[in-house]
């Protein structure tokens, strides 16, 4: 299994939505100071474990959401061995409706199943 892509809206420093593809082999994430890069993996972080799982959510849940924006979403997609695809989003409100939903697409099924915590 491998990420396929990272999709950041409302989140950190990234305001407006931006994708990431990744490929099955090696990624390497570059930039200058202060361009995202350390957000990126926060991100990732934030969308497999959730508040409990990220620094920056332990202070304040809503401080992960861009001043501009209402609410926090991250979407990661992965490659499955199977040829399957799984999608993993985990969405954050300003008024704290936090939503984890898990989407799993294969040849035999779709099922997706969401929750609010």
């Amino acid at each position: 299994m491998f990420y396929r892509s990272l999709l950041i809206k409302g989140f950190g420093p990234y305001y407006k939505k931006k994708e990431f593809t990744f490929n099955g082999g090696l990624n390497i994430i570059t930039g200058n100071n202060g361009s995202g890069k350390t957000t990126i993996f926060d991100a990732l972080q934030w969308c497999l474990y959730g508040p409990k799982g990220s620094d920056r959510t332990l202070k304040d849940r809503t401080s992960i959401i861009n001043d501009r924006a209402q609410s926090a979403h991250i979407e990661m997609n992965f490659y499955a061995d199977d040829g399957s695809d799984i999608v993993l989003s985990r969405s954050l409100t300003r008024s704290g409706k936090h939503t984890v939903c898990l989407l799993y697409t294969s040849d035999a099924a779709d099922d997706m199943q969401c929750v609010d915590l």
